[in-house]
C-alpha cells in the first residue's frame, strides 16, 4: 500500500502512475492536469509551445516551421502534420520554384549539411535522381579513400584528410 501525498489516502500501487516517483494517484494526477488546463485557458502558453516545437532543429539537422495550408495550393488532401509543420527546406523549395512540390519530388542539400537552407543549397529533384546524387558523392568519398586522399583514424574514430602514398 502506497500513501497518496494528495490527498493522503493509502492505495495499491497499480492506482499510481509512477508511486516511486510522484505519490500522487490517478485521481490526483488528473484533477491536478485539469486544473492547471484550466487556469492557461486563453494564455499564450500553448502558442509558445507550438513555436518552439515548430523551430527547434531535430536530431538528424532538419529545422521545422509552422505552417498553414494556403487556398490556392494544388494539394487537396493534407495530414495532420502537414497542416501543422513542415520542414523548412520543403517550405523554401516551394518558395522557390513557385508552386507546392509535386507528391515524389525530393529536395537534395548539395552541401549535406540538412540545416543549410538557402536556395543556392537546395537541388529539386525525383526520388531516383536524389538516390543517384548520394551514390555518387559515397562512390567518389570511397575512391578518394581508396587513392588515400581521406583516412580513417582507428585510435579517434574519425575521418580526415591524408596525403597519398
Amino acid at each position: 500500500m502506497v500513501k497518496c501525498r494528495k490527498c493522503g489516502e493509502e492505495k495499491l500501487e497499480a492506482e499510481f502512475y509512477n508511486a516511486a516517483k510522484d505519490r500522487r494517484c490517478k485521481v490526483c494526477s488528473r484533477a491536478r492536469a485539469r486544473a492547471y488546463a484550466a487556469a492557461h485557458v486563453g494564455k499564450r502558453v500553448e502558442y509558445n509551445r507550438k513555436w518552439i516545437a515548430a523551430n527547434r532543429a531535430k536530431a538528424a539537422g532538419y529545422q521545422r516551421e509552422w505552417r498553414k495550408k494556403n487556398p490556392g495550393e494544388s494539394r487537396e488532401i493534407w495530414t495532420k502534420s502537414q497542416r501543422k509543420h513542415a520542414r523548412k527546406y520543403r517550405t523554401v523549395a516551394e518558395t522557390m520554384l513557385g508552386r507546392a512540390l509535386e507528391r515524389g519530388e525530393h529536395v537534395h542539400h548539395v552541401n549535406c549539411v540538412n540545416s543549410d537552407n538557402r536556395p543556392e543549397n537546395l537541388f529539386v529533384c525525383s526520388r531516383n535522381a536524389h538516390a543517384r546524387a548520394h551514390g555518387s558523392l559515397w562512390r567518389l568519398v570511397k575512391s578518394l579513400m581508396e587513392a588515400g586522399h581521406v583516412l580513417f583514424d582507428r585510435g579517434t574514430g574519425v575521418y580526415r584528410l591524408g596525403t597519398p602514398g
